[in-house]
């Protein structure tokens, strides 16, 4: 499945996938969340509904909470940055977080 063109979110039961079938899905869906965090975040140009994109694993927020991994940080962070700074949650600039989405 390409997930960067046909983001399908009715998944394969990954335990009746071979190994090697199941490599392929994850990796294709890595490679679907990647891009769609690129166009989202970086470009703010989304092509998925949210709902689409939450199904594939990712979730944006609206807020800081416990269960936030990063917050990725402009030029104009807002509340979101003193709110992650309290938290301890990581905090990415653009070239991290593109960092991040190519290598994982």
């Amino acid at each position: 499945m390409d997930f960067k063109k046909h983001p399908d979110t009715s998944f394969r039961d990954i335990d009746k996938l071979g190994q090697q079938e199941a490599a392929e899905e994850i990796a294709a869906l890595r490679e679907g969340i990647n891009y769609h965090d690129y166009l989202y975040y970086i470009k703010n140009q989304p092509k998925i509904a949210d709902s689409v994109y939450d199904k594939l694993g990712a979730r944006a927020t609206s807020s800081v909470s416990g269960e936030t991994d990063y917050v990725v940080v402009g030029e104009n962070p807002g509340s979101k940055l003193d709110e992650a700074k309290e938290r301890g949650v990581t905090l990415l600039d653009e070239e991290k977080f593109i960092d991040l989405l190519e290598n994982g």
